[in-house]
């Protein structure tokens, strides 16, 4: 025992000498300068974003990180960072242009990715949230070579680094999920992080060094915003909608933009000022949109979209791509393979309610929609019919006979404008000749004015559906025709 006490004592010594005693090494390497520079119309090169300044031209800059070409949809992982360089990107006020000169004519469209300054936070990027609550990353790989990270977490024993806490807070709580950057920390400012090197625990000092930026927007324009000078150069004409912020663009650099003219004065100018409520309007201005009623929770279910050509050449230069998002605003990247030219994704577990399949780009040709992999869904007819209910009333009926099959499964809801769903039950009597018949319906005792949408999934082969209304209904009646108990109609895979 008295020996596993000395070796602990051994190993905590030399960790913190390791960890703390670094600082203590200088290490003097050339650096060189930057400067920004600007030129005139003479000068600027090809193929080059140049920010027009009064009569000089300043070319984007692309600071270090990951958005190191164009992208046409919004990726949240793609960031940037900056160590005392964020000078080098051009100012761009209201009324300028973007100046973009080329052996061909070739400029027909500009996208402008918009990136959302979230601070500062050490040198760490790409890494996530994992079962045990823990943030885990490799140093090789997730740590920015220069950081005061890479350079503390490479002493350790090993590249594998599960971080515990930082500053005493769970670093769960801590993390941007798109980009795994550690946020909510102040600038140059020391931070005791607890983790595990391997099996290997320590807690250790690490400094905020690092600004970041990350992707949080994306604008598409067409040949409409671009036109010809006499000058030697295509213009970019900045849209007047576009607010402060910072922009890549086309994947080669950024920008600072002011949405004033130069020269006027604006206090409090907030460049993180998002012009859509949330990343689904983002993803639905490039997008064309589906709806996905799921009527009650599914399990393991999978949505497989088969896709053509693009058919706007304005849309070319868009990704292709999937993203659902579900009716509580949780969103899904779907799996593109190009070469089948399919997009998929499982849900392990499918809440019920309305999702929202988005399809990019807008003309790109959907031949087909399957939702498989649950009986609800598979080989199913969806009877749809809508209501619109001109004012509030009371004790009001959404009702349907089904016909066929006494002991076929069906499925069904009614949806409002406002995403509020109802499920139908299930009533059983007997028709003037004796025989048995379903209905379905749904008692509503207070129903707003609005659209409601009933959807009926069922087997065509065994089922009809008829005299789907709404009615009112009697509140003191009692339905004293039913021949069953009520019951809550079953999931069709049931």
């Amino acid at each position: 025992m008295k020996k596993k006490l000395i070796l602990l004592a051994v190993l905590t010594m030399t960790l913190a000498m390791v960890l703390t005693g670094c600082k203590d090494i200088q290490i003097f390497e050339k650096v060189e300068e930057l400067q920004k520079v600007q030129l005139t119309e003479d000068e600027i090169m090809q193929n080059v974003y140049y920010v027009k300044e009064g009569t000089r031209f300043t070319q984007v800059y692309l600071p270090q990180g990951n958005a190191t070409s164009r992208t046409t949809k919004i990726n949240t992982g793609r960031i940037v960072y900056f160590y005392d360089d964020e000078f080098m990107m051009p100012d761009h006020y209201k009324g300028e242009l973007i100046a973009y000169a080329s052996a061909e004519a070739n400029l027909t469209s500009v996208t402008l990715e918009r990136f959302e300054d979230i601070g500062y936070s050490f040198g760490i990027y790409g890494g996530s949230i994992q079962s045990d609550g823990y943030y885990h990353f490799s140093v090789k790989n997730d740590t920015i070579e220069g950081s005061e990270a890479r350079e503390l977490f490479s002493k350790t024993a090993s590249d594998e680094i599960r971080i515990v806490t930082v500053g005493g807070i769970d670093v769960a709580k801590l993390i941007d999920e798109g980009s795994g950057i550690i946020l909510k920390l102040e600038q140059d400012q020391p931070y005791i992080i607890e983790f595990y090197a391997g099996t290997y625990f320590y807690r250790a000092s690490f400094v905020a060094d690092t600004h970041f930026m990350r992707a949080f927007e994306v604008y598409n324009f067409d040949s409409d915003y671009i036109s010809d000078t006499t000058h030697g150069y295509m213009c970019f004409n900045t849209p007047e909608s576009l607010k402060s912020g910072y922009y890549n663009v086309n994947g080669t650099g950024l920008m600072a933009y002011h949405a004033y003219e130069k020269g006027e004065v604006v206090e409090n100018e907030d460049m993180n000022e998002g012009y859509y409520a949330n990343i689904g309007e983002v993803i639905a201005s490039y997008s064309q949109q589906y709806s996905v009623n799921v009527p009650q929770a599914t399990k393991d279910m999978i949505i497989e979209v088969v896709y053509g050509n693009i058919t706007d050449p304005i849309d070319q230069n868009i990704e292709v791509g999937g993203y659902l998002q579900a009716p509580d605003g949780t969103g899904y990247d779907m799996e593109v393979n190009e070469s089948k030219h399919t997009m998929t994704i499982t849900l392990a577990m499918a809440q019920a309610g309305e999702w929202t399949l988005n399809i990019s780009p807008k003309s790109l040709e959907v031949i087909e929609i399957n939702v498989i992999g649950d009986e609800t869904f598979e080989d199913t007819t969806l009877y749809e019919q809508e209501f619109v209910v001109a004012e509030d009333a009371q004790y009001q009926m959404f009702y349907a006979d089904i016909t066929g099959d006494l002991d076929a499964k069906i499925q069904a809801s009614v949806i409002g404008e406002d995403g509020v769903t109802y499920n139908f039950l299930i009533g059983t009597y007997k028709d003037a000749d004796g025989f048995k018949r379903n209905y379905i319906y749904v008692k509503v005792p207070y129903l707003k004015a609005g659209t409601y949408t009933v959807k009926i999934y069922y087997y065509k082969s065994t089922t009809g559906i008829e005299n789907c209304q709404l009615i009112q209904y009697d509140a003191n009646s009692s339905d004293i025709f039913f021949l069953e108990e009520e019951e809550r109609l079953e999931l069709l895979s049931e």
